[in-house]
């Protein structure tokens, strides 16, 4: 109404910004579109006869939700608990059973009275305390030092902390499966870091990257653990506005865990 009569207007544009690097690519499209569609009414007023006075065209009055400033930092810090938690857990676990198999120590302890299962619990669990303790490190760094938001819980935090290093732990202990030396196990590490790094949109946004590579970030647990842990420390929702993604994570997490536990009871019993 207040367009047709010649009146400015106002657009209002909602932007999530808890990723930045998406929330800048959605401001500045936001900012095209609508300066177009003002300059065409611009130019529409400048030939009419009818128009004494040029009126401005539309006003956009952008609103940037959760992270205004549009702070890195605020997304990075995050971010980081995943990629130190994947890299920590895959190398320390992939690495100490292979080194135990080179030095020929792993032959002795299957032959001892110790279970099996209970052999890789006494291997993967002093990683996964090393792993909550970084990330207690980098959570109380990120907020005290950063000045990072936490919005959220962080009980939750820490159960979906937990459910990632299932599949980080579970990972390492499939690499040890498939490696001989430690430089095998060095590359297959870096195999299964390559991918995370790159597909679960902390490099480049997922939605921008071509559909078939968008279909295969599917199977990157880190891109369901960024997304969830972006939405505790920014939006400060639970569990169930991000269920899909925690679904998803817990079926990974323990479908990767438990084939990798068979493989290496496998491996051992050859």
């Amino acid at each position: 109404k207040n367009l047709a009569s010649g009146k400015p207007i106002s657009v209002q544009v909602i932007v999530d910004g808890t990723n930045s690097n998406t929330g800048i690519i959605a401001l500045n499209y936001s900012n095209q579109i609508l300066n177009r569609r003002s300059l065409k009414i611009m130019r529409q007023r400048l030939h009419s006869v009818f128009q004494s006075k040029l009126v401005p065209g539309i006003e956009a009055r952008i609103r940037m939700l959760y992270n205004p400033e549009l702070k890195s930092v605020n997304f990075m810090i995050p971010s980081l608990i995943g990629i130190i938690l994947m890299i920590g857990a895959m190398s320390n676990t992939s690495q100490a059973i292979v080194r135990e198999r080179d030095q020929g120590t792993l032959e002795h302890l299957i032959v001892t009275p110790v279970k099996r299962w209970e052999l890789i619990l006494g291997k993967i669990i002093p990683y996964g305390i090393i792993g909550l303790l970084q990330v207690t490190g980098i959570f109380i760094l990120g907020i005290t030092w950063f000045h990072v938001p936490f919005r959220g819980s962080v009980s939750i935090l820490y159960l979906m902390t937990t459910i990632f290093l299932f599949a980080s732990l579970g990972q390492g202990l499939l690499v040890s499966t498939i490696s001989k030396t430690r430089q095998q196990a060095i590359m297959a590490t870096m195999m299964f870091m390559m991918p995370a790094f790159l597909l679960s949109g902390f490099v480049f946004p997922v939605e921008n990257m071509p559909k078939i590579i968008f279909y295969i970030s599917y199977l990157v647990p880190m891109r369901y653990f960024l997304d969830i842990i972006h939405a505790i420390f920014l939006k400060g929702v639970g569990i169930p506005s991000f269920w899909q993604s925690f679904l998803l994570l817990t079926i990974y997490s323990f479908g990767i865990f438990a084939l990798s536990v068979s493989r290496f009871h496998k491996k051992i019993g050859d």
